[in-house]
């Protein structure tokens, strides 16, 4: 069992990552679709919000999806979603399986990042994207676990630092998507 499973119900999980209209989400779909990607992964999905939003953009993009928390994946599975209860650092795909992996507000809650990191570019031919609710900065660190549930704020240079150490990694770029979130591609 997660912490997600112990502390938080899906009508608290759904009011507070605002569903597929919250305008991040919406801008990761539209990047995705102007760029043709056929299939992705949603890492750390929740209730896979975006599933929906792809069938109703495009129905071209095949959507798979992972998380732990157990409830979640039967809540998406009872609705037809074909996610997988699984950690985002140990995926079952196969190596560039899909065209882009995906995460949205899932490395500040995990205790470190390589891990889903290295799984995100393994899984993908193309390219992986990271939504961050608290941006990394230039500062140390702040690693915070609080009721077992971790709100890390990472060093962006570590982060790059790190990425370029992966041979597959050619581009590395951040942008201020507003005063709450930064996207990694």
């Amino acid at each position: 069992m997660s912490w997600w499973d112990n502390n938080v119900s899906i009508d608290v999980f759904k009011r507070w990552v605002k569903g597929a209209s919250a305008p991040s989400r919406k801008y990761v779909r539209d990047y995705i679709l102007n760029k043709n990607y056929r299939s992705v992964i949603d890492v750390g999905a929740g209730l896979c919000e975006d599933y929906y939003a792809y069938l109703e953009a495009s129905g071209l993009v095949h959507y798979n999806a992972v998380d732990i928390t157990d409830k979640f994946v039967e809540y998406s599975k009872k609705v037809g979603i074909h996610i997988f209860n699984e950690s985002s650092e140990k995926m079952h795909f196969a190596d560039m399986v899909v065209d882009i992996a995906y995460c949205r507000h899932l490395i500040e809650h995990i205790e470190y990042y390589e891990k889903t990191i290295d799984e995100m570019i393994r899984v993908s031919m193309k390219e992986i994207i990271i939504t961050f609710f608290l941006p990394p900065h230039d500062k140390e660190d702040e690693i915070k676990l609080n009721n077992n549930l971790h709100h890390n704020i990472y060093n962006k240079g570590k982060i790059e630092q790190y990425l370029w150490k992966n041979p597959r990694v050619y581009d590395v770029k951040w942008e201020n998507f507003d005063k709450d979130e930064m996207i990694l591609f």
